[in-house]
């Protein structure tokens, strides 16, 4: 089975570090929210609050499932798309993406400390 592992390597002003690993490659990434406070907080009442109560607010609703996607795809491309290199690993992998795994790797800094 094939293995991506992404691991955490230090907190920055507006994301984290991380590398992108592969066998056979390594690939240092940044990643950042990417949504500002108002579109997480859409976020936050989807998933916590319309859930519970789904006949509320359909309109609403349905912008937050939308930026689901918006925000995966976000990610993805930060992960996969930021290094030519890793995203051709990434292809070669795709093809049976029911025989890979992925690990992602964090670190514990105590409150007020990085690195």
């Amino acid at each position: 089975m094939a293995v991506i592992t992404i691991r955490e390597k230090q907190p920055t002003e507006t994301g984290f570090a991380a590398s992108l690993i592969f066998e056979g490659g390594e690939y240092p990434i940044n990643i950042t929210d990417p949504f500002i406070p108002q579109q997480e907080k859409l976020l936050e009442w989807y998933f916590e609050e319309w859930l519970t109560y789904p006949m509320l607010n359909a309109q609403k609703a349905e912008a937050a499932k939308t930026s689901v996607i918006n925000y995966g795809e976000s990610l993805f491309n930060q992960v996969f798309q930021a290094d030519i290199n890793a995203y051709s690993h990434y292809r070669q992998l795709r093809l049976n993406l029911n025989q890979v795994k992925i690990e992602i790797v964090g670190n514990r800094y105590p409150l007020g400390k990085t690195g």
